[in-house]
């Protein structure tokens, strides 16, 4: 059996999001795997203000990233931008 024989016998499943990564659906009508994104976070200056706070404090980015339910990639860029300093 050649390696495409098996692709093709091989059906595509839908799955649900477990709410922290990215979700693969199947499109029935079309037969195609589409991934949907979380929606963008704009974070306000209270927020800024709060995750530099406990930086300051000593924690971790993924301990400030969970206060809001994201991954620590997320707000990196935020203490990337100034060089870590506030």
């Amino acid at each position: 059996m050649a390696a495409s024989d098996s692709v093709a016998q091989c059906p595509l499943f839908s799955a649900d999001s477990i709410g922290e990564r990215n979700t693969y659906t199947l499109e029935e009508e079309k037969e195609v795997l589409l991934m949907s994104y979380r929606a963008r976070i704009y974070y306000t200056d209270l927020d800024k203000a709060l995750m530099w706070d406990r930086w300051q404090a000593g924690d971790s980015l993924r301990e400030i990233a969970q206060l809001f339910s994201r991954h620590h990639s997320s707000i990196r860029g935020i203490f990337k931008r100034s060089g870590g300093m506030r």
